[in-house]
This record gives structure tokens, C-alpha cells and sequence, in this order.
């Protein structure tokens, strides 16, 4: 696990798979090596990018311009930067030398497992 992440010093680093004009704003799963997202916004002008950034800066608890969008800005496959994340997604660990990272859990499966996202659980 963790094929969709690297650190690079206190930064992390992001691949992601996007799927614009989604019904709903979330994180998928880990699939390809990257992590895969839906955004309702449009891919037009920008606005996913901008729709991208803002999702990333709220989940992992950090402001807007600490999102920088490194590769694929006309492209579904993109890498982003997420200076010093303050909040990180289930599946995503950083060991200080003194601590953990706040070690924010996304959702918990059927037996209270910690999960990488988000879980549908049918019935």
C-alpha cells in the first residue's frame, strides 16, 4: 500500500486519478497506484483544478495555496503537493521523531477496521 504517496521532506505527495462531473464530491479508493477521486465540478477552464485543490486543502487540513497541482492539468492522471498536511487520511502515516501526525481515520469498515476510505457496506 501507499503506491499513490510519497513524502518528500514535510510534504506529501499525491497521484491522483480524477473523474470530473461526478454526482458528489469524494475519495474512491487507491487503484492503479494513484487515488481515485470524483469532483462534481466540470473539466473546463480550470475549474476541476480549482475544485481539486480546495477538496484536497479541506481534507487534509491545510489552506488552499499549500495545493499546488504539479502535473496534469489538461490530464485525468495529476500530481499534486500538500505542504505540511495537519490532518492525513486513513492509509497515509508520517512518523515524526517525537510523534504521530494527527492520524485522521476516513471511515470504518463493518468490524470497525480502520479503512484506506470511505466504505460502501450493501446489504
Amino acid at each position: 500500500m501507499g503506491a499513490f504517496y510519497r513524502w518528500q521532506g514535510e510534504d506529501l505527495i499525491l497521484f491522483v486519478r480524477l473523474q470530473p462531473r461526478a454526482s458528489r464530491n469524494e475519495i474512491i479508493a487507491e487503484q492503479n497506484g494513484r487515488l481515485k477521486l470524483r469532483l462534481t465540478a466540470p473539466p473546463v477552464e480550470g475549474k476541476v483544478n480549482i475544485a481539486l485543490r480546495k477538496f484536497l486543502a479541506k481534507t487534509f487540513g491545510v489552506a488552499n495555496q499549500q495545493v499546488t497541482l504539479e502535473t496534469g492539468d489538461s490530464h485525468r492522471d495529476k500530481r499534486l503537493r500538500i505542504r505540511a498536511p495537519t490532518c492525513l487520511v486513513a492509509g497515509i502515516t508520517r512518523q515524526t521523531l517525537k510523534n504521530i501526525l494527527k492520524f485522521h481515520i476516513v471511515a470504518t469498515d463493518i468490524e470497525n477496521r480502520p479503512e484506506f476510505f470511505p466504505v460502501r457496506v450493501y446489504k
